[in-house]
């Protein structure tokens, strides 16, 4: 064999191993996107563009509960409706859960996220009126079937924010919690400080 053709042989023994490499490669990148063997994609998961006040969110839910008119000034002046949904979507999607948020969660197929507020513990008055906290419950629906539920809560006692910023912070961590939940979500989850 002359020297040409062990250089030829080489070169096409070095590019199929490159392409070899290359098809490897591609698949491992494959699975570490969420792909599955069969090439299937995560289910995607719908919640509304808003995490609504529970209608009996002034009433006890196991914890200190503020007097209606208080939780209706937070929920007036806080924003934390939107705000939640926000933070909850921007975390999963982090975390490589496939989530859409739409208007109207009624209209909603498939899988299905609903969360309430279910408490916003904390009077209005800055950082001197105490500790403030944010209740949640949310249930993960496949068309009329409960597949996973939780309870989440977190409170703040901070001396230099005021009630909205405490109870914002507080749904920052729950959503971080939450975004964890869902890559595998359990029924009867109790999350944060729940």
């Amino acid at each position: 064999m002359d020297r040409s053709t062990r250089v030829g042989a080489r070169f096409c023994a070095a590019l199929l191993l490159l392409i070899a490499l290359l098809s490897v490669s591609q698949r491992v990148s494959a699975e570490e996107s969420g792909a599955s063997a069969g090439g299937e994609s995560p289910a995607l998961i719908t919640m509304g563009e808003a995490v609504p006040f529970a209608s009996n969110a002034s009433g006890e839910i196991g914890l200190m509960s503020p007097k209606a008119g208080a939780l209706r000034r937070i929920e007036t002046h806080c924003d934390l409706e939107r705000g939640l949904a926000v933070a909850i979507a921007q975390e999963a999607r982090k975390l490589g859960v496939a989530i859409a948020v739409v208007p109207r969660i009624e209209d909603a197929t498939g899988r299905v996220l609903s969360i309430r507020i279910e408490g916003a513990v904390g009077q209005l008055g800055g950082a001197m009126s105490g500790t403030k906290s944010l209740t949640l419950r949310g249930e993960l629906r496949e068309g009329e079937v409960v597949i996973a539920s939780f309870v989440a809560r977190e409170q703040r006692t901070a001396l230099t924010a005021g009630t909205c910023a405490s109870l914002t912070q507080c749904g920052d961590k729950l959503a971080r919690h939450i975004a964890k939940w869902l890559k595998k979500p359990v029924m009867r989850a109790r999350l944060g400080s729940a």
